[in-house]
């Protein structure tokens, strides 16, 4: 009598080597979706932090022609010192035609955002969104060495990704940014 199927200690045997096998193929599954999670944050606060920099740069490296610490344009800086504008909202650029404009943080939902204000604009640009991104910091200053070189004004900030409850590696992100900018105009 020939007998068809699997007897007791095959399928006990094909069920352990299952059981090992199985975790192994999940935490392989598990890390790699943690792993994309991690990308995908890292490159929205990187893709934030690279367009709020690059728009200042070239508006500032373009159009500004003198720093100011007030909305009248009288009071020039970086004349031969150095200054330190902090957030910004003392730190006014003036173009060409003799329109101001500037960069901050402003608050929206508790959370910082850089914004470009300007006198042409009814409105502050935003330029960092509190959908994805915060600012935890941010700081403009400008140095001149002589009256006869342009002033170099420097900028950094940091953004992070927007605040969750989670406190996983994976969903936190941060990136600092720093830059120095020559005015070409002055």
């Amino acid at each position: 009598m020939i007998k068809s199927g699997f007897t007791l200690l095959e399928t006990i045997i094909v069920i352990g080597i299952i059981s090992f096998i199985l975790p192994i193929i999940f935490s392989i599954v598990f890390s790699i979706t943690r792993q994309q999670a991690k990308v995908y944050i890292l490159s929205t606060v990187k893709r934030e932090g690279d367009n709020a920099l690059s728009v200042i740069e070239n508006l500032i490296r373009n159009n500004a022609v003198g720093i100011y610490s007030d909305l009248a344009l009288s009071s020039q800086l970086c004349t031969t010192i150095s200054y330190d504008g902090g957030s910004g909202s003392s730190f006014y650029f003036s173009d060409k035609d003799g329109n101001w404009f500037n960069f901050k943080t402003i608050t929206d939902i508790g959370l910082l955002k850089i914004a470009s204000d300007s006198s042409v604009l009814s409105t502050a640009v935003e330029l960092t969104s509190v959908k994805n991104t915060q600012i935890s910091s941010f700081n403009i200053s400008c140095d001149q060495t002589s009256s006869i070189t342009s002033p170099i004004v420097s900028i950094q900030f940091t953004i992070s990704q927007k605040q969750t409850t989670s406190t996983r590696i994976e969903d936190l992100a941060s990136l600092n940014y720093s830059t120095k900018i020559k005015l070409r105009s002055y």
